[in-house]
Formats: structure tokens, sequence, C-alpha cells
């Protein structure tokens, strides 16, 4: 069986700007000041635990400001010149942005705003599953060309 090739994607600092966006939620909503953060584990610079931040996060991923995310730099041209230098080639986001409706929603809403319809198919994960087993499973199906994560 010939299988269609396929470029996956992770979608947050890959393709939007989830940590932006969460900063600018949380300092709005929590009267903090913090910028310039490049990774995932900031509770610290917000002067808080882990587990206040992980309830934060889950609030602001069902926030209407979660389906408003900016796109990352380049992003929106890498994909239209992808999409049309080569329509042929799938084009599949892995994201574990939360499996409630509500933020899958969100998400897909931003997507579609941001890019149209662009993505072949956007694979919600559990927390608790790796992009890297999910990757597994896509090559039963597709061959992958690539696989463009950030270390979330």
């Amino acid at each position: 069986m010939l299988k269609r090739d396929a470029i996956i994607f992770d979608c947050d600092e890959v393709l939007l700007g989830w940590i932006a966006g969460f900063l600018e939620y949380h300092n709005e909503m929590y009267h903090t000041k913090v910028v310039g953060v490049s990774n995932y584990v900031f509770n610290r610079d917000l002067g808080i635990s882990a587990g206040v931040f992980q309830k934060r996060i889950d609030t602001f991923n069902t926030n209407w400001k979660f389906g408003a995310l900016k796109p990352i730099d380049t992003a929106i041209e890498s994909i239209k010149l992808l999409t049309t230098e080569h329509p042929e080639i799938a084009k599949i986001i892995v994201t574990r942005c939360g499996i409630s409706d509500g933020t899958q929603q969100l998400r897909l809403l931003n997507l579609f705003n941001t890019f149209g319809i662009t993505f072949t198919n956007v694979i919600f994960l559990r927390p608790d599953e790796s992009k890297y087993s999910s990757l597994a499973k896509l090559k039963r199906s597709y061959n992958i060309l690539r696989f463009i994560v950030t270390g979330k």
C-alpha cells in the first residue's frame, strides 16, 4: 500500500503563540507583569505553585483568548507556501491543549481563522499521551517527511 506523504506539526510555539497568549491573559487577570518567558515551566516566574499554575492553564485553555492566539512569525507564510507548492502532502497537527469539547472547538476555530482550511487533520492528545507515540501511530498510515515539534 502506497502511503501519503505527511508533515506533522506541533501546534503551540510552532504555529500558534501559546506562551505569549497565556502570559497576556495571566498578566491581565492576575495583575502580574511577567514577560520574555520562552519555556513552558514558568510558574516560578509567576510566583505560584505548579498546582495553581496547572489550574490557571486549564482555565485559560477554555477562555476565548485561547481561541485567538496569534501565529508564530512566518507560520502563515510557511503553511501557505507548503500548501501551494505541495498540496498532495498531508498537513497534520498534533496538540495536547486539552480534551474538553470547548477547548478543542477554540483550537479549531483559532486554526481556521488563522490558516484557513489547510490541515488534513488535527489530533487532540490526552495530557498523558506523548506526541511521539502519536507519531508512531501516524507512521502506519503516512510516510512522515517531517515532525516539527517544540520541547513541551
